[in-house]
């Protein structure tokens, strides 16, 4: 899957709105703040400068080169590269370094048609599950609840290429869960 937007300005804002929509989940927050550094992310293809300052116990998003400041680690990527990690197909590859250093965790499955509803894929992450010996797992329905933003600020939504969930595709990731051994809780 290619990178969905080849103008730097779109592409910044796509970025720069991911990396603050991560930062409100509690538990990345805490991974994060734990490095206390100032890491770069330099995504090519185009070319976006992005800035994660996670020092002084605070999360803050800075676009575009900071002259002030060197970083203390910049990571590169190619924006396919970085497009692959955004939908989550890189999710049991990070998983497992999280597991490293946490035992106490829920795992949880963002259902986004197309992306990450396949059967190889849900096999995958029912072994992982059980090799962490979990036996489940809280799906979430992909939803589209920021386009009316999106909208208000005139812009086009990064994941306006998704389809909807339905209850028919809700239902078929529960049953590949299950024929997998996984017990599936839908959160809604």
């Amino acid at each position: 899957m290619n990178f969905p937007y080849q103008e730097e300005a779109k592409g910044t804002e796509f970025v720069v709105e991911y990396f603050n929509s991560i930062m409100q989940d509690k538990d990345i927050k805490k991974v994060w703040l734990k490095n206390n550094c100032l890491l770069q992310v330099f995504i090519k293809e185009p070319d976006i400068d992005i800035h994660a300052d996670t020092r002084n116990n605070q999360i803050k998003i800075y676009q575009g080169i900071l002259e002030e400041e060197k970083p203390d680690l910049t990571l590169t990527l190619k924006a396919d590269h970085f497009h692959q990690i955004y939908p989550g197909k890189r999710n049991v590859k990070n998983a497992k370094k999280i597991t490293e250093n946490f035992k106490n965790i829920v795992f949880r499955f963002a259902i986004i048609p197309g992306i990450n509803d396949k059967k190889e894929n849900i096999a995958k992450i029912s072994h992982f599950i059980k090799e962490k010996n979990r036996n489940e797992v809280h799906l979430i329905p992909y939803h589209k609840l920021s386009h009316d933003k999106y909208r208000i600020l005139g812009i086009t939504p990064p994941d306006a290429h998704i389809k909807l969930i339905d209850q028919e595709m809700i239902n078929t990731v529960k049953r590949r869960f299950m024929k997998e051994g996984v017990t599936p809780i839908l959160i809604e």
